[in-house]
């Protein structure tokens, strides 16, 4: 149990907040992804929450532990480090970079399927 000073608990919290909130700016950048690829939003919708839910599932299975590291559900508790005694800022820049990327391959993504698509009101 770490107890922390008011001020320092006030901003280790909003740092948690903010790191929490560039986590679920990956996953609305998979599912803005998602849904440029497909027509029904449902379906974008549906295909998002499947990749969250085999990411978690495939890290559970003892045969792909090896591909945990590289998950986006594996750095979903980056946050956790800042309510340590000492921040291990390392591992939470480890954490956002794994993050980052999965956000920018997503938007990446997003912008050549965006192009090349036929837009008719």
């Amino acid at each position: 149990l770490t107890v922390l000073a008011e001020t320092d608990a006030l901003r280790r919290l909003a740092i948690a907040y903010g790191i929490t909130a560039l986590t679920m700016c990956a996953v609305a950048a998979i599912a803005l992804f998602c849904s440029s690829v497909f027509v029904n939003p449902l379906t974008a919708a549906g295909v998002t929450v499947g990749f969250l839910i085999v990411s978690v599932a495939l890290q559970v299975i003892p045969y792909f532990e090896w591909l945990a590291p590289y998950l986006l559900t594996t750095h979903f508790h980056a946050y956790r480090e800042v309510f340590k005694r000492t921040i291990d800022w390392a591992a939470v820049g480890t954490d956002l970079w794994y993050v980052g990327a999965y956000a920018g391959a997503s938007l990446a993504g997003t912008l050549a399927v965006f192009v090349r698509k036929d837009m008719t009101c």
